[in-house]
């Protein structure tokens, strides 16, 4: 139990940038699936700490999700996944999104997956969305008022 503790808490970071942390998670995720994720960052300012922990942890939990729920065994299907994000002046703007199986939402909320996700946007005042159905896939969108955090961590 304290050592599952220990890994919560410990920096996902280390020393890496946000971009190569989030590189390291598709070649993991590749590793697993054979699919490379297609990533697109554009981080345009510096970040606070904790804002790249929550965007770093949002972007694992996703390809995990991905990862467990998404590939549908019975079908000759290509899984494609891309991760988008995009940093203003004002804002951060993530995406992920899958071509896997789906989900139908009203059934499957309430994961604990999805819920920190949710939690993490919530704690940092952004807003969280995410669509899915049977066959279409997901895709998660997350929004962070970024001269917001930037000033009140000042």
């Amino acid at each position: 139990m304290r050592q599952s503790v220990t890994t919560l808490r410990a920096d996902p970071l280390g020393n890496r940038s946000l971009e190569n942390a989030i590189d390291d998670l598709c070649q993991e995720f590749q590793r697993s699936t054979g699919t490379i994720p297609k990533s697109e960052l554009h981080i345009l300012q510096s970040l606070p700490h904790h804002v790249k922990i929550a965007i770093y942890r949002i972007v694992q939990e996703s390809l995990t999700n991905i990862c467990k729920y998404s590939i549908d065994p019975n079908l000759n299907q290509v899984l494609q996944v891309q991760i988008q994000l995009e940093t203003t002046t004002r804002e951060l703007y993530l995406k992920i999104q899958d071509n896997g199986k789906g989900f139908d939402l009203n059934k499957n909320r309430m994961g604990f997956g999805l819920q920190g996700m949710q939690e993490r946007t919530d704690n940092l005042g952004g807003q969280f969305q995410i669509q899915s159905s049977h066959g279409q896939g997901c895709l998660i969108e997350v929004r962070l008022p970024l001269l917001k955090i930037i000033v009140e961590d000042s």
